[in-house]
């Protein structure tokens, strides 16, 4: 009869049962707020390079769409890294444009009327670094564009297209 009393009359835990349940507890709080630090973290990151990457591709597009649409088809490849193309100005009149790399971004120029290149408009952001641009004539009025970059963390992306000017 002892024995059931004791048992009965117990009405808590000890002081070495809190302290384990505490312990347990904050293990797995912290297993949870590190899982949770990596899956923002990565998230983070992801989104970020999905930013880049939609940048350049918007780069590409606008070349390739450039080339489409280029007045009376010509385009030249003036270098391996040059492209050269006319375009109408906002009063009709053509002009000669050209893509490039300067100092690793890529730009859109204009000649200007004394003959030099002006007027440059950056197509990438400043956290792409543009590592390579190789446009090769494919026939007189296609031309095949390769673009790759690095980003700042490190990490590269290629991408390539092929443009055909309108032939009119």
């Amino acid at each position: 009869m002892l024995k059931k009393d004791y048992i009965d009359n117990q009405k808590g835990v000890t002081l070495l049962e809190l302290v384990v349940a505490i312990a347990l507890l904050g293990m797995l709080s912290v297993s949870v707020l590190m899982l949770m630090s990596h899956g923002i973290t990565y998230f983070g990151t992801t989104e970020r390079q999905i930013e880049l990457l939609d940048n350049l591709n918007s780069a590409m597009n606008f070349m390739s769409k450039t080339v489409r649409e280029t007045q009376g088809g010509y385009i030249s490849v003036a270098s391996q890294g040059e492209l050269r193309y006319r375009d109408l100005d906002s009063l009709g009149a053509e002009r000669l444009c050209r893509f490039k790399v300067d100092n690793g971004v890529l730009v859109r120029e204009t000649e200007t009327s004394a003959g030099s290149w002006g007027n440059a408009q950056g197509l990438t952001s400043g956290e792409i670094t543009i590592t390579d641009l190789v446009f090769t004539t494919v026939s007189t009025k296609t031309v095949k564009i390769y673009l790759q970059a690095r980003f700042k963390d490190g990490k590269t992306a290629a991408l390539e297209s092929v443009a055909a000017a309108r032939t009119e």
